[in-house]
């Protein structure tokens, strides 16, 4: 998950505690044990089975005060999926999720880039 990337340990441990996905018995536990295997307390999270992406992502969205969405239960139809130039889906890590009469929603990994909207109007999507 490349938004979890973006952030310190710190500021994924404070959202991961903050959410309530998470004891902070688990996370002072996880971040001794990690510190012993040399590895993020991220990692060690998912590793153990402490959390899984989808709780993360989850926790994430809900920092970022943005929908998440579960790409294991929805696939988007390839038609939809096509709807986005290639260059653009990958430029932003960007996908069709979901379309309306009025608009298509999408779905990235960073809802911190600013200019995605701009660029996708920029070439009438």
């Amino acid at each position: 998950m490349a938004t979890a990337n973006l952030l310190n340990e710190k500021q994924i441990k404070e959202i991961l505690i903050s959410s309530g996905f998470v004891d902070p018995n688990d996370i002072k536990k996880g971040e001794k044990n990690a510190k012993a295997q040399r590895i993020n307390l991220k990692d060690y999270l998912l590793n153990k089975g402490i959390i899984t992406n989808d709780i993360l992502g989850q926790a994430l969205a809900g920092y970022y005060k943005v929908s998440y969405a579960d790409l294991n239960s929805i696939i988007p139809a390839r038609e939809l999926i096509l709807k986005i130039p290639e260059k653009i889906a990958k430029k932003y890590n960007l996908i069709a999720f979901k379309e309306t009469q009025k608009e298509i929603i999408v779905t990235t990994d960073n809802p911190k880039q600013n200019n995605i909207i701009d660029e996708l109007k920029k070439n009438q999507y």
